[in-house]
C-alpha cells in the first residue's frame, strides 16, 4: 500500500478503513482489537490517532475551553491587578494632597519644595512616614531638611 499510494492517500484510506471497522457489527471485538494493535504498530500510532476526525473535534473543543478558560482567568486576574493598583494610587494621590495641605499650613515658605518632592514620591508608605514626620516638625528647617530626603 506505501509504494502504490502517496502519504496522505494512504492515511485518508487507512482511517477510512479503522471507521468502518469499528462500526462494523459482523468482526469480532477480538479481530477489531487485532487489527487495530497492527494499524498502531505498522503505520506509527500518533499519526494515526491524530488524523482520526473524532480526535481533531476532540482536541479542537478542548484549545477552544482552554482559550475560554484563560480569558476568563485572565481578565479576573487583570480586574483584581487593577482594582489594587487603583486603590494604591487612590491612597498616594490622598497622603499627597494631605501633605501638600499641612506643609501649606505649617511652613508656606516650603509649599514649592513639597509640590516637587511629593510629585516624586508615588509609595503610599513614604508618604505616609514623610507625613507623619511633617506633622511632628518643631520648625521650619527640620521640615526642609524632611522634605530634602534628610532626617531631623
Amino acid at each position: 500500500m506505501r509504494a502504490y499510494y502517496s502519504l496522505e492517500q494512504l492515511r485518508h484510506h487507512l482511517v477510512r478503513f479503522y471507521r468502518i471497522l469499528q462500526k462494523s457489527k459482523t468482526v469480532s471485538k477480538t479481530h477489531k482489537r487485532v487489527v487495530s494493535e497492527v494499524l498502531f504498530m505498522q503505520y506509527e500510532r500518533d499519526w494515526f490517532i491524530e488524523t482520526l476526525p473524532e480526535v481533531k473535534k476532540l482536541v479542537a473543543r478542548s484549545k477552544a475551553e482552554g482559550k475560554a478558560e484563560g480569558k476568563a482567568e485572565g481578565k479576573a486576574e487583570g480586574k483584581a491587578e487593577g482594582k489594587a493598583e487603583g486603590k494604591t494610587e487612590g491612597r498616594s494621590q490622598g497622603l499627597q494632597e494631605a501633605i501638600l495641605i499641612l506643609v501649606q499650613s505649617r511652613f508656606p515658605s516650603l509649599a514649592s519644595l513639597a509640590r516637587r518632592r511629593v510629585s516624586r514620591i508615588h509609595a503610599p508608605d513614604q508618604l505616609d512616614t514623610l507625613m507623619q514626620h511633617l506633622s511632628v516638625a518643631s520648625d521650619e528647617e527640620g521640615a526642609r531638611k524632611l522634605l530634602r530626603g534628610m532626617t531631623v
